[in-house]
This record gives structure tokens, sequence and C-alpha cells, in this order.
């Protein structure tokens, strides 16, 4: 999986409270050449959130008004812990993401990647010899 510093929501953003807007925001007005006709942005827990957490990509053509466009969460909040969305391919403007959980502490880093990683190992795909 690639990050590229320039993607980034959060690089060890801390969390606290029940709720937090991700540090950056990207504006994808002047982005005019698309490399991928699917993009992801992962979610990963660096220390503990000590609580559920929720991830919620939002984006808005002014910057004022927001909409939820994918969400995903995790039970427990555990340091390696991760959250993928899909970049649906309407988004357009800003994206940002919304945090919210029971009672967060930890850190979390986010970006954009077109490719996101898999737990499914290698004899877990049907081109393997191991496949069934």
């Amino acid at each position: 999986m690639l990050l590229d510093t320039l993607s980034e929501f959060s690089d060890g953003q801390a969390l606290s409270g029940s709720s937090a807007y991700s540090t950056n925001t990207l504006d994808l007005a002047g982005a005019g050449i698309a490399v991928a006709d699917h993009a992801y942005v992962v979610v990963s827990v660096l220390t503990a959130t000590a609580s559920d957490l929720k991830a919620e990509l939002q984006c808005s053509e002014d910057g004022s008004t927001w909409r939820a466009v994918a969400s995903g969460s995790v039970e427990t909040g555990a340091a390696g812990d991760q959250i993928v969305l899909d970049i649906p391919p309407d988004v357009f403007g800003k994206l940002r993401l919304a945090y919210t959980g029971t009672s967060m502490t930890g850190t979390v880093h986010a970006g954009v990647t077109l490719g996101a990683q898999t737990r499914k190992r290698i004899g877990d795909f049907a081109a393997s010899a191991n496949g069934a």
C-alpha cells in the first residue's frame, strides 16, 4: 500500500472526546488528471482509541456544507486496526474525515491510496495452487 504525504487526512492525529475532524482536508477541485478508476481511504489506528471508532468520508462543494459518501468502523479501536473506505466515483470538491466514538483517545493515520491492504493469504486466492 502506497501513501503520499499530499493525500493524507491525518498523520498521527490525536483523538479525544466523542468526535473530531481530520487535520487535513483534500481539495479535488484542481485535480484534473486521474491515475486510477478506483481509490481508497485507509484509516490506521496507531495507538488504541479506547473505544469503538467510526470514520466517515465527507465531501463538500463549498467547504461549509458536508455530506457523507462512505463510512466504516472498528469495534475496539485497537492499535493496528484499519478501516478501509471505497471512494465513490461521484465525489467532488473538498474531502475530509469525521471520526466518532464513545470516548476516544489514541492516534490515527489516514490517507488516500490506490491499493488497500488485504488480510487474505496467498492460498485464499482462486489462482493459488492451494485455492479451492
